[in-house]
């Protein structure tokens, strides 16, 4: 990743984690297995040069199974319209890039790093990502992805939560760049306990 895109993207996870906490109160919440959490929030993207050089924004939206020793499986899905930085075309004679959108789902297998009110996170989640212009009738394509997660859940009560998700996301066929999308998440969720069902 190039260091330009690191100095815009290493301060926001920092911050917005500040904020959050600030507000943690000091009774546990713990994650049983079998609870249900479904999380949603807003996302912010970016790919370095190789990638095509992009920034965008989208949301995301998922649920988590708790499952025994602290591992999570997850899915969820996310949506995000990307702008090149050559959109412009500041310059002479260069082709404006279209916006484009692009779409997948994850299926992922998590650990939770520690089950108190804040709770850390790792994911590692296999998908497929649906991309293409914008517009209408233009050419999409569909391609693997892996994505790599970390990120906390804040959890107050037994029945909602808030937390942030950086992610690192490398695509096939050649599996050579990584990453080749960055994206940087608010949590919002809602917590099933295995008790209530």
């Amino acid at each position: 990743m190039n260091a330009s895109l690191t100095a815009r993207t290493a301060p926001i996870p920092v911050l917005v984690g500040a904020i959050l906490m600030l507000s943690a109160d000091s009774a546990a919440a713990q994650a049983s297995p079998g609870d249900w959490l479904l999380v949603g929030g807003p996302l912010y993207a970016a790919q370095p040069s190789f990638a095509g050089d992009a920034r965008g924004a989208g949301l995301q939206a998922g649920v988590t199974l708790g499952l025994p020793r602290a591992l999570t499986l997850g899915a969820d899905i996310t949506t995000i319209r990307l702008f090149p930085e050559n959109g412009h075309g500041s310059e002479e004679n260069e082709p404006v890039a279209q916006p484009f959108g692009a779409h997948a789902i994850h299926l992922g297998v998590g650990a939770n790093v520690d089950v108190f009110t804040v709770i850390p996170w790792l994911q590692l989640a296999p998908g497929l990502w649906l991309e293409g212009p914008a517009t209408e009738g233009g050419g999409r394509s569909i391609r693997p992805g892996v994505r790599i997660s970390v990120g906390f859940d804040h959890r107050p009560s037994r029945s909602w939560s808030t937390g942030a998700a950086l992610s690192w996301s490398t695509f096939g066929p050649d599996w050579t760049d990584l990453p080749d999308r960055v994206t940087f998440a608010l949590r919002f969720g809602w917590l099933r306990s295995a008790s209530a069902l």
